[in-house]
């Protein structure tokens, strides 16, 4: 068995080094429902298109999306996935010191040490729930030059509200620090405009928000995402920003994605009820505790069991199933693992199999 990739998602890997025609992926937290019903339409007779450079600007799409948030385009940037900007953003502060929450997405840790900070982590206590008052946070911010929040977290699903996030801009802003919300997973959780903050990024100077298309769309094999910023930080990430870094099949697919009006509420629903499922059979079994999540996965530990989250994930293959082995985010070691929210059957399908591992 190959040694799984340092993220969810690589299929192509697994099928190939386990000779497996076909997995179910639970490492990867798409949306289960797949693309939006408008995309495919959208593309017929775009070959046409396809001839010539892409909008390096894509106007449309900030058009669109500055429409639905109340903002203007110029406080928009959309990139190559939410991930283009976790790298551009410290180029351009060059934080002399960047503070982390861990467990976390550890891309957010790599863009800020490749920029030349250091880096000052925080842990989120298990014993909470991986939970972690923001007063605390605020506690730590000395010599601190960007602070780097997922809301929803991952792999841990924890949703800081969006009252407590305001007294973290604030005291940012007061100390003169750069806050960095990311908010790839805001759209799962049903609250998305009571939690988001992307009016109040539009607005304050020290203050940006990452939003990702890719996830919530299923467009991970395109990669779409944006961030929120006031025109002037907009206008220097651009500068960054590679040309025609969004190619124009991924701008004609997030606009027909957009346009779906009932997708988004179709998607929460299922993912509220299908989490629900996976949460409530994953605590009938002593072996195994699953945290509380607001997002689209679960994080899950296994207790008092002979197998650890490598070895689970191994046997899993077996069935056709791929779990996130958590073994390698900071903060966690090898009894976590991550399941993403699927469809009904799929996620019946692996709690047998996880069953049939422990037994």
């Amino acid at each position: 068995m190959p040694v799984i990739s340092e993220h969810g998602g690589n299929i192509y890997k697994i099928t190939s080094e386990c000779g497996l025609d076909h997995i179910i992926d639970f490492s990867a937290n798409i949306n289960p429902l797949g693309l939006p019903a408008g995309v495919r339409p959208a593309l017929n007779g775009y070959e046409e298109a396809l001839l010539h450079y892409p909008d390096p600007d894509c106007i449309k799409l900030k058009e669109d999306l500055a429409k639905r948030h109340g903002i203007t385009s110029n406080q928009i940037l959309i990139s190559n996935g939410s991930i283009e900007l976790i790298y551009l953003i410290p180029q351009l502060i060059k934080p002399e010191q960047s503070l982390i929450l861990v467990p976390g997405f550890s891309e957010l840790e790599k863009a800020c040490r490749l920029s030349g900070s250091r880096i000052k982590r925080i842990s989120l206590p298990e014993a909470s729930g991986f939970c972690i008052e923001v007063a605390d946070i605020i506690a730590q911010l000395e010599g601190i030059r960007l602070v780097s929040i997922i809301n929803p977290n991952n792999p841990t699903g924890v949703l800081f509200p969006a009252a407590e996030l305001l007294s973290l801009v604030a005291a940012c802003e007061k100390r003169g620090i750069w806050l960095i919300i990311d908010e790839a997973f805001l759209d799962f959780t049903g609250t998305a405009g009571e939690y988001n903050l992307i009016n109040k990024a539009a607005e304050s100077e020290k203050l940006i928000v990452l939003r990702s298309l890719t996830k919530f769309y299923a467009l991970a094999g395109l990669r779409l995402g944006y961030g929120v910023a006031n025109s002037k930080v907009i206008a220097k990430l651009a500068m960054l920003k590679p040309p025609w870094s969004v190619n124009q099949l991924a701008q004609v697919v997030g606009l027909a994605a957009l346009k779906d009006n009932d997708y988004p509420a179709e998607s929460r629903r299922l993912i509220s009820r299908e989490r629900q499922y996976l949460w409530d059979a994953l605590s009938q079994d002593t072996r195994l505790k699953p945290y509380p999540g607001a997002a689209n996965y679960l994080l899950v530990r296994l207790i008092g069991s002979s197998l650890n989250a490598s070895q689970l994930q191994k046997r899993l293959l077996t069935s056709g199933y791929l779990i996130r082995d958590c073994t390698n985010f900071v903060g966690l070691d090898n009894s976590f693992f991550r399941l993403a929210v699927r469809k009904p059957e799929e996620n019946q399908g692996l709690i047998r199999a996880i069953r049939e591992c422990l037994s």
